[in-house]
């Protein structure tokens, strides 16, 4: 019964210890933007600028801050093209996925 407790107690302090970390480290960016595959944040712009059709397929949201980008994408801002599975398997070829 003690050694439960014991371990409940560790694991309840690590994940507490680790908040704050982690909120910490995403304070540190601003703005829009993600981690790629080796956990490096990007921002939404260069997201956008090195994989256009990534973006509407998984963060269709950012084009509210950036509406020039419904302008010079043309068709991958509108939901039909994001079904074009050449874009996404694109996207995640190049992002090792």
């Amino acid at each position: 019964m003690k050694l439960r407790v014991a371990l409940a107690v560790a694991a309840a302090v690590s994940v507490l210890a680790w908040s704050p970390v982690r909120t910490a480290q995403a304070d540190e960016h601003h703005g829009w933007g993600d981690y790629d595959h080796h956990h490096d944040w990007h921002s939404a712009d260069w997201w956008h600028a090195h994989y256009p059709g990534w973006v509407w397929e998984h963060h269709p949201e950012w084009a509210e801050h950036n509406p020039k980008w419904r302008h010079t994408d043309g068709d991958l801002g509108r939901p039909s093209c994001l079904a074009r599975p050449r874009l996404v398997v694109q996207a995640q070829r190049d992002l090792g996925r």
